[in-house]
Formats: C-alpha cells, sequence, structure tokens
C-alpha cells in the first residue's frame, strides 16, 4: 500500500474516534515508542504515519497501535491523561473462547 494510501486511510479512521484537536498517542511495539499528533490535523498525522511506516521498514517490524481515547496532550501516557473515553475496546488473544470474554 502506498504512504499516501496509508495516511488516507489513517484519516478516516481517525475521524471515526476523535475531535479535531484531540491529542492521539501512535504507540510502536516493541519497543514501545510513542508520537503523539492532533486528529484533524493532516500534516500531524502524514508526519506521524510516515514515522511509524519508517520504523515498521526495519529488520524486525513493530506492531503499529492507536491509543482508543484522545489524551491531554503531547507526550501524556496513562488513565489519569485521558479526559474521555468515547470508545471502549477489548482485547482478546488467540485461544480465547467466548465464556473467558465475557
Amino acid at each position: 500500500m502506498e504512504t499516501s494510501d496509508c495516511i488516507e486511510h489513517a484519516m478516516q479512521y481517525l475521524e471515526l474516534l476523535f475531535a479535531d484537536g484531540d491529542w492521539v498517542e501512535l504507540r510502536l511495539v516493541p519497543p514501545g515508542r510513542s508520537k503523539w499528533f492532533q486528529a484533524g490535523d493532516r500534516q500531524h498525522v502524514s508526519a506521524a504515519i510516515e514515522w511509524a511506516l519508517q520504523h515498521n521498514a526495519n529488520p524486525q517490524p513493530q506492531n503499529i497501535y492507536v491509543g482508543a481515547n484522545p489524551r491531554y496532550g503531547d507526550g501524556k501516557r496513562g488513565d489519569k491523561n485521558v479526559p474521555i473515553a468515547r470508545a471502549v475496546f477489548a482485547d482478546l488473544d488467540k485461544g480465547c473462547t467466548a465464556d473467558t470474554a465475557k
């Protein structure tokens, strides 16, 4: 997929979860490096996606995660820095049964 397509898909996804101006965390795992950007700002989103793609191109690909809810600001981590929960996600690992998930 072309970088421009990745950025366009990311913008569409972010528009569903975040309001313009919300601070969003993009995290690479491993090693846990993060970049924050403001939703709705195409320049910030483009720079963050390009950063993730560059790091993902190395010999050991990274998993790329987007924080599910906005943060108070650049570099803010942890639950205390999430002003509002617009979305709730569940991470169900391989082998998780429906009963365990409930």
